[in-house]
């Protein structure tokens, strides 16, 4: 991701996934759909776990790193636990997976568009740190690692 703009690609990942959902909505049983949907749902849940740690480091930078990675990973894995029992209960109430899948795909078209219209990245400064001096102007202790060029 660092020879091409992360977002474009990152788009392009989750645009398989969005393949998958609408392949699985038309599922017709043969072999070649068994076996090609969950390639392209795991290609695109494999990369969403990567570029999510590296959009969240190039576009809110290092020093809030970890807490808005954590916060992101927390609000995944709530998703994760709580999205299986809603398409439980969507398929008992309609005894079909198409309506989850329906808004699965239709989430990944926003945020597909989102993604792909996301700007440059923000410079923060990183290149003229000197002396321990943090871009937000304060200073770093001798207990904090810096960065120095």
């Amino acid at each position: 991701m660092d020879r091409l703009f992360a977002p474009f690609v990152t788009a392009a990942a989750f645009s398989l996934a969005l393949a998958g959902y609408l392949l699985l909505i038309n599922y017709d049983g043969s072999p070649a759909m068994s076996v090609l949907i969950p390639i392209l749902i795991g290609i695109a849940g494999g990369a969403e776990v990567d570029v999510t740690g590296y959009l969240t480091a190039r576009y809110f930078g290092l020093c809030s790193f970890s807490a808005l990675y954590g916060l992101i990973q927390g609000c995944n894995s709530v998703f994760y636990g709580v999205a299986p029992m809603i398409a439980a209960l969507l398929y008992d109430r309609t005894g079909s997976y198409t309506g989850m899948l329906s808004v699965l795909s239709g989430a990944l078209v926003v945020s597909v568009t989102l993604i792909a219209t996301l700007g440059r990245y923000p410079d923060f400064g990183l290149d003229n740190l000197t002396h321990g001096e943090l871009p937000s102007g304060g200073f770093a202790t001798d207990s904090t690692p810096t960065l120095v060029g």
